[in-house]
């Protein structure tokens, strides 16, 4: 089975404009793999303020992961799309 190649504005197109993503490059990791979320995140927010970031630019998606997250103890949890990408990617 061949990898698929996606653009990133391309899935934040099909999903809702106010599921929260976190758009993460795991290349600006100082520790490698298991590393803090918030110290490889691009950008996290509504998916349609993503859209608007990330068009155009050619970031490709390398891998997608839902994810719950709790901003602090009291707050109900919700589900986050991590997205990993791959930027200014010639592929």
């Amino acid at each position: 089975m061949e990898k698929q190649i996606v653009k990133v504005e391309s899935l934040l197109t099909v999903i809702s404009p106010q599921q929260t993503v976190r758009i993460m490059d795991d290349t600006l990791s100082k520790n490698g793999a298991g590393a803090d979320p918030e110290e490889i995140t691009l950008f996290k927010g509504a998916a349609v303020k993503a859209f608007r970031e990330f068009a155009g630019k050619g970031a490709t998606i390398k891998h997608i992961s839902p994810e719950v997250e709790r901003e602090t103890d009291a707050e109900a949890p919700r589900y986050v799309m991590h997205i990993f990408i791959y930027r200014n990617s010639a592929r």
